[in-house]
């Protein structure tokens, strides 16, 4: 019997442990220690939302970039340049037909960047000095435009999509206080415009850069963030006292950079040369969270010297115990029932230990009654089963026998006589339940040789059998009885020959036997009725060998095997046996093979 006590387990060795180093260490290195690791994680942290906060930003100002440079491409080159044409003819024309091309040129602008609301205006700037506006009219004058760096880049590198950028009001009647407007710039050559009439295509794009860097710049202990160009040049800056300028080392410079009590994240947009600068004050980030790391502080330290006093108690009277029963419970869960634990702790636990230990001693009782019950049952209902025996057949197989006396068929009597003989001999064996199928087949050929005799040749048999499977052994007598059923009851109104056909064959390690004749077949609801265990109380003698088979291959063999019966009223009925592919010896059996049967 095995005992389960007096184990060292990993929760209280590691409680003794952390203890341990809790007295070893002085309260104020713990302390020291703490300090310095939350200021890191404290610093990190701040630092990672900074960065993640700025790289989305970076992330949605390139879309907002490409964005703009492909609407710009889009507009210039779309349909043979036709917007261009269009532009051209507006310069030229006569205010009639003006209204008329203008009224085309928005049409066309239209179908390009609807249902697209970040568009706030279009213009074409003439060679001329004049101007085409579309959608709305822009505040900043042509002489600023021209004077930006990206628009005369634009002027020399003709074809090409330059982006540039203004932070203010830059529409009249403009709704929004401090708005950021990306400009998308492109002078087309003569390969574009034929005529040479149009200078610059120029788009403005609504973007949510600025209102999310002032987002940003309202939570003061993350630290500022700017927007500047490629010359280091402010774009979006921290209002009031935040505005911050950078540090001349570092323009060139990205990534995390440290410079006295400051830290810089730079993240570059690659395809327009800005850079996004975050500047953290570390003095202010940790002065914020010192206060915070000191009140952790004092109160771990009083749940520290609360959860020893508590834990002493605790691990003594509760937790070995609960682990104690958890284990036990993992043995017999595994099927061990000679497991005990011994009783320790509370007068809870002790009762709760000791109704486990007398559990397991019943639990162990009830199965070792309940496997000997189930065993005798299953032994008593397969020999009631095999027991039930046809009066019927052997009063009517001597009455065929005095017959063939009367008519003087010596030969006759002996061939039935011996078959007889055989059938009886299977049927009060009591050695073995089992046998081989071709011992089977031997017996069901010495029935229907008596049943061709009181038939008076009436019916016909044909088999089909596999060879290999005449080796399976299958409970005695689970044909005769379904052969019979065919002959007596299928063939009961037949005018002409009846037809049997018996094929036996192996499918997927499994024995199928089909027994199929021409009958009078039987309905649905018959069919149903035949295999139902109220059968075997019946009076009637129609289904009581159906049955008896049928439950006796269950109680060998299990629920998944047994028959089954396919039907058609009129026509025909095929039985199925299905049975497991049994050789050698079978348990509960002898492996006894009789010259009897």
């Amino acid at each position: 019997m095995k005992g389960i006590h007096n184990k060292k387990y990993p929760l209280k060795t590691a409680y003794f442990k952390n203890f341990f180093l809790l007295i070893a260490i002085p309260i104020f290195l713990i302390i020291a220690v703490i300090t310095v690791i939350a200021r890191h994680i404290m610093l990190s942290d701040a630092v990672d939302k900074v960065n993640l906060a700025q790289q989305n930003i970076v992330y949605s100002l390139n879309e907002q970039i490409d964005e703009a440079m492909i609407r710009l491409s889009h507009i210039v080159h779309v349909n043979n340049n036709q917007m261009i044409k269009l532009v051209e003819q507006v310069s030229r024309s006569a205010e009639k037909e003006k209204y008329n091309t203008m009224e085309r040129l928005n049409e066309g602008l239209g179908y390009m960047i609807m249902p697209n609301d970040t568009i706030t205006s279009v213009t074409f700037y003439m060679k001329d000095g004049t101007s085409v506006y579309i959608k709305d009219k822009i505040r900043l004058s042509q002489d600023f435009m021209k004077a930006q760096p990206w628009y005369r880049k634009a002027l020399v590198h003709t074809n090409w999509v330059y982006i540039g950028a203004y932070s203010g009001p830059i529409l009249y009647g403009n709704k929004y206080q401090n708005p950021f407007t990306l400009i998308s710039v492109l002078s087309p050559n003569y390969l574009i415009d034929r005529m040479q009439q149009v200078e610059m295509v120029v788009i403005l794009f609504k973007s949510d850069v600025g209102e999310s860097i002032s987002h940003f710049n309202k939570q003061p202990h993350l630290g500022k963030m700017m927007l500047f160009d490629e010359s280091n040049q402010v774009m979006i800056e921290a209002s009031g006292e935040e505005a911050f300028e950078l540090p001349a080392e570092l323009k060139n410079k990205e990534g995390v950079r440290k410079k006295g009590h400051h830290i810089y994240i730079i993240s570059k947009i690659d395809k327009v040369g800005w850079k996004l600068v975050s500047q953290v004050d570390v003095r202010e980030l940790l002065a914020y969270f010192n206060q915070i790391m000191f009140f952790i502080l004092m109160i771990t330290i009083g749940i520290f010297f609360l959860f020893y006093q508590f834990s002493i108690y605790f691990l003594k009277n509760i937790i070995q115990p609960v682990n104690h029963l958890i284990e036990g419970l993992a043995h017999l869960e595994k099927g061990d029932l000679e497991v005990r634990i011994k009783e320790s702790g509370q007068a809870e636990m002790r009762d709760m230990i000791h109704s486990f230990n007398h559990m397991v001693v019943r639990l162990k009782e009830l199965i070792t009654a309940k496997e000997r019950e189930e065993e005798e049952k299953h032994q008593a209902e397969i020999k009631a089963l095999q027991s039930q025996i046809n009066p019927h057949f052997l009063v009517n197989t001597l009455a065929s026998i005095r017959f063939m006396a009367k008519v003087a068929k010596f030969e006759g009597i002996v061939n039935m006589a011996e078959a007889l003989i055989k059938i009886l001999s299977c049927s009060f064996r009591n050695s073995t339940s089992f046998y081989t199928l071709g011992e089977e087949l031997e017996v069901l050929e010495s029935y229907l040789f008596l049943m061709k005799i009181r038939y008076t040749d009436s019916f016909d048999v044909v088999f089909d059998i596999e060879e290999a499977c005449k080796s399976c052994k299958v409970p005695r007598l689970i044909l005769q009885p379904l052969v019979e059923n065919c002959i007596v009851h299928g063939f009961s109104e037949n005018e002409g020959i009846g037809k049997i056909k018996i094929k036996v064959y192996e499918e997927a390690q499994e024995i199928w036997i089909e027994i199929t004749d021409n009958g009078k077949g039987m309905s649905e609801e018959k069919r149903r009725e035949l295999l139902e265990e109220h059968s075997l109380e019946s009076s009637k003698d129609r289904s009581i060998g159906v049955v008896n088979v049928d439950r006796r291959l269950k109680l060998h063999f299990g629920e998944a095997y047994g028959l089954s019966i396919k039907s058609e009223k009129l026509t025909y009925t095929t039985v199925f046996v299905h049975i497991p592919k049994t050789k050698g010896t079978i348990q509960g059996d002898a492996d006894v093979s009789s010259d009897d049967c």
